[in-house]
């Protein structure tokens, strides 16, 4: 009613129109802490009766203004999010595995969580993953995976941050299986993992990364490889996005996905336009209101003269 009572073309208000307008300004002058004196003023003298084709003409321009600074005020939000299935490919072994995979913004981080397929058992219950990301979507920067056996220094299973360096050796720029270019993650406050890497400690199959934005660029860019059975004993391999060259050196097919760092010294929360603009608008309700009261003594005046 509120709508219709808005953009009407009859300059005069139907009783249904004012009944519903009359509940909406009740709420308004509740919602802002404005005087009660004002509200049983205007709705017992007449302002809202239908009285007088001028006041009620400005009284819906003022009111309209009100309802699309309501409307601005909404809050919104602009979460990066991502569901997809990786593919499985010919590389050692034609058999792959499909793991799901989600990936979220939690505000100042992104998180991916990856879920194994159970039901196959693919490579003896044994599950390993390789999420690689860049920068510049031109080349990888760092991968951090579950040790499958890259690594003799760590344990099978072991969380690990391997940095990207083609002017150093290594294959094709990743140095995986040397302990000096690993770095479990529980040393690294910017980046958390969680998921074992055997089917009979983690029966759900499931494991998570979660990186902060500010060590990322905004935009930043990732791929993930999927293995079964572990580095010498591949029970299925998959990748995504499906036309990545697995440890090639090569980012530009790499998803695409945003990650601002929050300032530096505060608390990450999200922006609630409403709050910020509750004080003005109050005030634009104070001085509707005066205006409305205004016309209204003028139109009065009128009369009884």
């Amino acid at each position: 009613m509120f709508t219709t009572f808005l953009y009407s073309t009859d300059p005069m208000l139907t009783k249904a129109e004012i009944v519903s307008f009359d509940s909406f300004l009740a709420n308004l002058f509740i919602q802002n802490n404005l005087p009660q004196i004002l509200y049983r003023q205007m709705t017992n003298d007449g302002v809202l009766k239908g009285e007088g084709r001028e006041v009620k003409k400005k009284l819906s321009s003022i009111i309209l203004l009100i309802g699309l600074m309501f409307l601005i005020a909404t809050p919104s939000t602009h979460a990066y999010s991502f569901t997809g299935t990786s593919v499985t490919y010919s590389y050692y072994k034609p058999n792959g595995i499909d793991v799901d995979i989600t990936v979220e913004s939690t505000g100042s981080q992104m998180k991916w969580t990856f879920d194994f397929p159970t039901d196959g058992d693919p490579g003896n219950g044994n599950m390993g993953y390789a999420l690689v990301i860049s920068t510049d979507q031109v080349n990888p920067k760092f991968q951090v995976h579950n040790n499958d056996g890259t690594c003799a220094a760590f344990a099978w299973g072991t969380h690990l941050y391997s940095p990207w360096d083609p002017l150093l050796g290594g294959w094709n720029g990743w140095h995986t299986s040397d302990a000096a270019w690993n770095t479990p993650v529980t040393s690294l406050p910017w980046i958390s993992c969680s998921g074992k890497r055997n089917l009979n400690d983690n029966p759900g199959g499931i494991f998570t990364v979660t990186i902060d934005c500010c060590q990322l660029s905004d935009p930043f860019y990732w791929a993930v490889h999927f293995g079964a059975g572990g580095f010498f004993n591949y029970g299925g391999l998959s990748k995504y996005p499906d036309t990545w060259a697995p440890w090639s050196g090569d980012a530009s097919e790499f998803e695409e996905a945003p990650c601002p760092c929050p300032p530096v010294g505060g608390v990450w929360t999200p922006i609630n336009k409403l709050e910020l603009l509750a004080p003005y608008i109050g005030l634009a309700s104070i001085i509707a209101v005066a205006a409305i009261s205004i016309v209204y003594v003028k139109n009065r005046k009128k009369k009884q003269a």
